[in-house]
């Protein structure tokens, strides 16, 4: 079972660009839209590279993995 964190506004810079999230009360996070929760129990996470719920490297797509160090991740605001 994966382990979700809260990501909040201020934090939401450290997620990969391509990850998009929508919870079960249709509230969608990521890109224009900020990380300000990561709810566990209803959220469903998918990458806009892949179009699926895993990214390019076959591993999951999820607020906690999608971030620096992993290799197919791109800044939010690039550098």
């Amino acid at each position: 079972m994966p382990i979700y964190i809260p990501v909040h506004l201020e934090n939401h810079t450290g997620i990969c660009r391509f990850l998009r999230s929508k919870t079960g009360l249709g509230t969608s996070e990521g890109g224009e839209q900020p990380w300000l929760l990561v709810d566990g129990m209803t959220a469903t996470c998918w990458c806009l590279r892949t179009m699926e719920s895993f990214g390019p490297d076959d591993e999951v797509a999820e607020a906690a993995e999608c971030r620096a160090g992993r290799v197919c991740y791109e800044a939010a605001v690039p550098d």
